[in-house]
């Protein structure tokens, strides 16, 4: 697909001083580029996805309320200067263009990606993630066999296809390219997810395959899952808890099998938290590369939305490492995009590369490095 698009007619892409820029991911040529009114106007305002009347299933303890739902009414548009569409994606996008470019790798290296927990499938891989020689046939043979078997045949591999995808050569790609065609169609045809958890693995699977779709050499590989990614991501809201910035940090439980729970179930909110926010992201940079016009925004993707900014929480290794990080390090809870607090407060060591990715595409690549080099380090 990306080798396909061809370069902009306004001005050249670059991510880096004397680095030429979309190689791999350039722009569609346009007759008349497109301008928004200001870069972090990609995210387009249509929706108000979190007013969904569906109870929270999370485990995890909470001190806090939920934040508070508006009514159905758009929020207006924010109108800014226009800029050419090349100069944001150079400026707030490239980055985190560059980072999902090694989003499988680091899948099938890593167990995660910056929205989806290293320990979150520590436990094994619901079947959208999976393959389906996993799958347990013990049941095989009671009164709905035919449906187990049915979620058998249609289980897609994302975890392998991640490993096709980053071996792509001239010499095995047809084959490749036509295995990881495959599975996307049979994930598209598999049951609906009936438990958190699949619901959640399913999204990551749709989301997986729209990078390795992104970044195919095959000028065939024009298929969208864009409407599919929406609508997973709306049911993945139902089971989400959305933290309060403004209220006081649950008081981290005082047993082992009390962290331990806790942890747990941070794990899985957390990531879901992520994942609805990166779906949507991810939905506008789709439409900005793709060239859609007149694309607008409220500034927080039409989200009521917020999760932890905290490398230190998101990195922990186990639960006591959690712990410790829940009490003596600062949380940021980042509600509806808004980095004030983060940009006066943080230290560059608190920012992961989800929230690098989400910074830069707020502040723009020169000054979100600038805030990281007054703080001692690099982006």
């Amino acid at each position: 697909m990306v080798e396909s698009i061809a370069q902009t007619v306004d001005t050249p892409l670059s991510f880096d001083a004397g680095v030429s820029c979309m190689t791999e991911f350039s722009i569609p040529e346009l007759p008349d580029p497109p301008a928004v009114a200001h870069p972090f106007d990609v995210f387009d305002p249509q929706w108000d996805y979190i007013d969904i009347n569906a109870p929270c299933l999370s485990s995890e303890s909470h001190s806090g309320v939920l934040i508070p739902r508006p009514s159905n009414t758009m929020t207006a548009p924010v109108a800014r200067p226009p800029m050419p569409l090349s100069a944001i994606i150079a400026s707030r996008l490239q980055f985190a263009i560059d980072v999902l470019k090694d989003v499988p790798k680091m899948m099938v290296q890593e167990n995660q990606t910056p929205w989806s927990h290293k320990q979150l499938y520590i436990n094994g891989m619901p079947k959208y993630m999976q393959g389906e020689s996993t799958y347990n046939f013990s049941s095989s043979y009671t009164h709905n066999r035919k449906q187990k078997k049915r979620l058998t045949n249609s289980t897609t591999d994302a975890y392998t296809s991640c490993a096709l995808h980053i071996t792509l050569n001239p010499l095995n790609r047809p084959l490749i390219t036509s295995l990881i065609n495959t599975n996307i169609q049979t994930l598209l045809t598999s049951p609906v997810p009936t438990t958190p958890l699949e619901t959640l693995s399913h999204t990551h699977a749709l989301l997986l395959y729209q990078i390795m779709l992104f970044f195919s050499p095959d000028p065939n590989s024009n298929v969208s899952l864009i409407p599919h990614i929406e609508s997973s991501a709306l049911t993945l809201l139902s089971c989400i808890y959305f933290p309060d910035p403004t209220n006081t940090p649950t008081i981290f439980p005082p047993t082992p099998e009390a962290k331990q729970d806790f942890w747990t179930s941070w794990i899985f909110q957390e990531s879901a938290r992520r994942t609805v926010l990166f779906a949507f992201y991810l939905i506008q940079l789709y439409k900005s590369v793709q060239g859609y016009r007149n694309l607008v925004c409220d500034g927080r993707l039409g989200l009521v939305h917020s999760w932890y900014l905290s490398a230190h929480l998101w990195g922990a290794q186990d639960a006591a490492e959690f712990g410790a990080a829940w009490v003596e390090k600062d949380h940021f809870v980042v509600g509806e995009l808004n980095f004030g607090r983060v940009l006066t407060e943080a230290r560059a060591g608190d920012v992961d590369v989800f929230g690098r990715m989400l910074l830069v595409s707020y502040l723009g690549i020169e000054e979100a490095r600038a805030w990281f080099l007054a703080r001692g380090a690099i982006l």
